[in-house]
């Protein structure tokens, strides 16, 4: 379908007003119906949201007394817990709030750009140039860029790396056995890590895995918190999912990883370092709908991918002709119910 120029660019710019629209009645209406997230109850520039990140009161304007609002210290590159002088933040924090640094959360604000502002930039650009051309624009363009936005499958983008010397590898120096027993060896090996990591990862679950619970209901319950966590604008909620990750992280480094499962290990610790990370993209802008948007997808896709991540791991051994039932029976020994995991 083409439209003229105008009307397109019309079109995009309701949508994205939609959007902010959208967003804003979400924050009004979350689960008690209580809280505003876009809300300055002390007018200093800093949402209410805002004031609990950084560790500001929220019924303060100059929560150090120095004189400087928190809003303008926070925009300025201060510390709105420090008095002045004295207070410039540095690469080296000064300040903590809840254990992270005001540095880098300071940074994690002002480094990121507004990706409705970039979004309305190249629309703006495409029409410019349907205009000179004297052309019309298909809207298809703009739905592609709008779709690149919101793929969620763009949080594979932001993975961590992960170096191969954080890994114990398993050398598979099998060659001066025969080809059978070599086979065998490796099979064994592909058993033995793939049982190794189900179980961390089962037994750090957020929710406790039993026989009446299995993966797939986890992966539900896990996208309602994160439902629930963008509504209120309270990223603690995704807490228990942070310090899962932080365990499994630190049990996958203590893995021997078979040679050819190096990439399973790497994905699995990207995984894990991901996880804990989530509940910073729980940070709704009320000036950029579109990032606010993007990064639900993300973490939904991202939890999504679990199960497949589950599924490569049960081909890998399909590939070496190992019947899972073999891995569900390990489990089991280690106290790990075979339902979770389904067939």
């Amino acid at each position: 379908m083409k439209l003229k120029n105008i009307n397109a660019t019309l079109i995009v710019l309701v949508s994205l007003l939609c959007l902010s629209l959208a967003f804003f009645v979400t924050a009004q209406e979350n689960s008690n119906g209580t809280k505003n997230i876009f809300l300055d109850s002390d007018q200093d520039g800093l949402t209410d949201a805002e004031e609990k990140t950084y560790g500001t009161d929220p019924k303060k304007t100059d929560t150090d007394g120095d004189g400087y609002s928190d809003g303008a210290e926070i925009k300025a590159g201060y510390d709105p817990l420090k008095k002045a002088p004295g207070d410039k933040l540095t690469v080296s924090p000064t300040a903590s709030v809840k254990g992270e640094s005001t540095t880098a959360s300071l940074n994690t604000l002002k480094e990121k750009p507004n990706l409705t502002q970039e979004t309305a930039q190249k629309i703006s650009a495409l029409t410019n140039q349907s205009d000179a051309e004297n052309q019309e624009i298909d809207t298809e363009e703009i739905q592609t860029l709008l779709d690149s936005i919101m793929n969620g499958e763009n949080f594979k983008s932001e993975l961590p790396e992960i170096s191969k010397d954080e890994i114990k590898i398993l050398k598979q120096n099998y060659g001066n056995l025969s080809k059978e027993k070599a086979q065998e060896k490796m099979r064994e090996d592909a058993v033995n890590y793939s049982v190794a990591i189900l179980y961390i990862f089962a037994s750090n679950s957020p929710d406790p895995l039993t026989s009446s619970t299995d993966v797939i209901s986890i992966i539900d319950k896990t996208v309602q918190k994160i439902i629930l966590s963008f509504a209120s604008g309270n990223p603690d909620i995704l807490n228990d999912l942070s310090q899962s990750g932080k365990k499994i992280y630190e049990q996958l480094k203590e893995v021997p990883v078979p040679e050819d499962m190096v990439d399973t290990q790497i994905e699995a610790l990207q995984y894990a370092l991901y996880a804990q990370e989530l509940k910073n993209l729980i940070k709704l802008d009320p000036t950029d709908p579109l990032a606010n948007l993007s990064n639900y997808s993300k973490i939904s896709t991202f939890v999504g991918s679990l199960n497949s991540f589950y599924d490569n791991i049960k081909s890998k051994l399909e590939s070496y002709g190992v019947d899972y039932g073999e891995v569900q029976s390990k489990l089991e020994d280690k106290g790990i119910s075979a339902d979770i995991f389904g067939n």
